[in-house]
This record gives structure tokens, sequence and C-alpha cells, in this order.
């Protein structure tokens, strides 16, 4: 996860299931470009980390902005929902959308 003061550098962040050393868990990577993001996926293979899906059919979330958005605990700030409140827009590893709301 991203600290509250490298936050406000973040522009992208990306979460995905990867298995390191065995174990097998969702990885949130936060990079201040797309550049920096593709290159970060690309040192993958070299630190020994395994994306259980193809990373090609991973999306991209920009962190949403606004000072007063909650913070979603994978993903950095929340949306406004049309609907009254805040919601997560960013897929989840396995492809599902992130179900982090605030009412």
């Amino acid at each position: 996860m991203v600290n509250e003061q490298d936050r406000a550098q973040v522009s992208l962040q990306f979460t995905t299931r990867a298995t390191i050393e065995g174990v097998t868990g969702d990885l949130v990577l936060s990079a201040p470009s797309l550049a920096e993001l593709r290159k970060a996926l690309r040192s993958f293979p070299q630190a020994g980390i395994e994306a259980v899906a193809p990373v090609a059919a991973l999306s991209v979330a920009p962190v949403a902005s606004g000072d007063d958005a909650p913070l979603c605990k994978y993903h950095g700030r929340m949306k406004a929902s049309k609907f009254g409140g805040w919601h997560c827009t960013a897929k989840m590893g396995d492809g599902n959308y992130c179900e982090e709301k605030v009412k």
C-alpha cells in the first residue's frame, strides 16, 4: 500500500494476482507514470514474481482526485457515486471490480 505522503505523487495504481516465493495474493503497484508502471511490470521475472493473470488482461486505474474523497484500502481515492456515497472503480487482480464503498 502507498503511504499518505507518497500518495500525492502517485498517478497510477495497478493490482494483479501474483505468486512470490510460493505465496499467491494481490500485489498493488504504484507509479507516477505509465512508463514507470510498465518498467515495474517488466521487472517481475527478474524479481521472481509470477503474475497469475496475464498482465495484458489487467487494467490500470487512475487514482481519483479530490482531497475530500475517502481512500480505498487497496487503490487510493474513491470516486463519488451517482447514487450517493463513494466507490472504488479499480479492478482487482482477479478481474472483478473492487467492492470498497463508503455510504
